[in-house]
């Protein structure tokens, strides 16, 4: 590992990042990405992420799979499914940078979304899948393919879908596997995963299994207003970055 990110804080990094995941549902790629692109290549930290977030997707569905809501699931799956496709063409097609404000644009939309809805105004029973919210997992699934983001996108739709904060989690970790699994088998076909790769991933496995448990601490502390607000800072300080890092590429 290169010695301007000192080993510590990549650790430390994971660690939040899965403490963020398993208390608010999304939050580990976008967290744990930026730190594991400055010690590695691009290729090799993306893979890093999803070989990571997958694991913890299955942990974490372990657990919680009772209370997933089988029917936004199912949604989820089918919608993800189809975006897969369409993530791989544009990680073909599109540059990096325009990726990246495209991303940007779309996790601002959804946090705007999240900010819109009332904390107390969850349903007292399970709502069916809107079209928008199969839209908003068609761009999850691109998302996931061409940028290791399949959370942001369905967010916002999935809590106003569930009835509860812990229905939200549970089918967030459940899809999640099937995301971060056929992102994986993506990567196998498309580029080879080194050795060192996979070295890398088992050497943070611990850490972010120490923050799971920290999360499954905290999260039951946690008010639907906290989690909220978790969220927000979440998606708004991805989009923002994205977009700094993005738009003078574009337009210069």
């Amino acid at each position: 590992m290169p010695t301007e990110v000192p080993r510590i804080a990549v650790f430390a990094a994971v660690f939040f990042a899965a403490l963020i995941q398993s208390t608010t549902g999304i939050g580990f790629g976008l967290i744990a990405t930026p730190f594991l692109l400055i010690t590695l290549t691009g290729s090799s930290a993306v893979q890093i992420t999803i070989i990571l977030s997958l694991v913890m997707s299955v942990l974490l569905s372990v657990r919680s799979y009772q209370d997933c809501n089988r029917t936004v699931l199912a949604t989820l799956m089918i919608g993800g499914a189809v975006g897969l496709p369409i993530g791989l063409a544009a990680f073909r097609s599109v540059d990096p940078e325009t990726l990246k404000v495209l991303a940007g644009a779309a996790v601002l939309l959804f946090a705007i979304s999240v900010a819109r809805r009332p904390v107390t105004t969850a349903p007292t029973t399970p709502k069916r899948p809107s079209p928008f919210l199969l839209g908003a997992s068609i761009l999850s699934g691109a998302m996931g393919v061409c940028l290791a983001m399949p959370g942001p996108a369905v967010i916002g739709p999935l809590r106003a879908r569930c009835d509860s904060e812990r229905s939200v989690r549970a089918t967030l970790f459940t899809y999640f596997v099937a995301a971060y699994g056929a992102a994986l088998a993506l990567q196998l076909g498309l580029d080879r995963i080194t050795a060192k790769t996979l070295w890398m991933s088992l050497m943070l496995l611990p850490a972010m299994v120490i923050g799971i448990a920290a999360g499954h601490v905290l999260g039951p502390h946690l008010s639907p207003q906290q989690i909220k607000v978790g969220l927000l800072l979440i998606l708004l300080a991805t989009s923002i970055t994205l977009l700094i890092t993005g738009l003078p590429e574009v337009l210069w």
